[in-house]
């Protein structure tokens, strides 16, 4: 009987000792929750790209929409229209001026880019030897030139042969019979009628104050009262200020002493 309790005893520790020395396995969901949530709590939800994409970085807020060319483009920027205008009447024209302003004639300039009519102005007045005029004194005693009035019963200032209105692409184009007339001269007899101070002639200083009448000489539009245009004639090196769509600038007679 005691053997069978000893042999019994030795059984039991022997089975002791086949056990594992290591806690028993309390199973994934106690020991390693943390790997089946790691995905909750590290996910896409607080690190993907609905946070940190596109919506909050992308081309809406920084794209083209806000600085695009609709605000430095050529429309606010154009030479024409700022600093030409137009689309204003002159009371003796039909039509306003065009928006924008038509091209200028060739004006001829010199080496200052100044018009060629307007180098009277470098012209000093002693030692000018040209002839004035009038009517019962003509210009050579009656034997050549041609007088110009700065109007009907004033003096005038004797030009010699090379005077008419094509001015040969020379552009030396005055005013004179007060904006009435206009004709290519040499610049000596412009200066000789205004260091004189004779009335009608056109004695201003360029650049215009866009004051210049119908008829008057010019080389920029802004050289004639609102609503005209500095335009062609049959002449060229120079402009006429007209009324726009005229086509045509009409001299009276008075102009050539008839």
């Amino acid at each position: 009987m005691r053997s069978s309790h000893l042999l019994t005893l030795a059984v039991c520790l022997s089975a002791l000792a086949c056990l594992p020395n290591d806690p028993p396995d309390a199973g994934s969901d106690s020991d390693t929750g943390e790997a089946t949530t790691d995905e909750e709590t590290t996910g896409e939800e607080t690190t993907g790209e609905e946070t940190t994409g596109e919506e909050t970085t992308g081309e809406e807020t920084t794209g083209e929409e806000t600085t695009g060319e609709e605000t430095t483009g050529e429309e606010t920027t154009g030479e024409e229209e700022t600093t030409t205008g137009g689309g204003e009447l002159h009371p003796q024209c039909d039509m306003p001026s065009p928006s924008p302003l038509p091209a200028l004639p060739a004006i001829n300039v010199d080496a200052l880019g100044d018009p060629l009519f307007a180098d009277w102005e470098n012209i000093a007045c002693e030692g000018l030897e040209i002839e004035l005029c009038t009517e019962d004194e003509p210009c050579g005693g009656g034997g050549g030139g041609m007088c110009l009035f700065g109007d009907i019963d004033g003096q005038g200032v004797c030009s010699g042969a090379d005077i008419d209105v094509w001015c040969d692409g020379e552009g030396e184009a005055m005013n004179f019979m007060s904006f009435a007339c206009f004709v290519c001269s040499p610049v000596e007899v412009h200066a000789k009628a205004c260091c004189e101070g004779l009335e009608g002639f056109d004695c201003r200083a360029w650049p215009y104050p866009s004051d210049g009448p119908p008829n008057s000489v010019c080389a920029r539009h802004e050289d004639c009262e609102p609503g005209l245009i500095c335009g062609e004639h049959v002449g060229s090196g120079y402009g006429v200020c007209q009324c726009p769509g005229v086509g045509s600038v009409d001299l009276p007679n008075s102009c050539w002493g008839s």
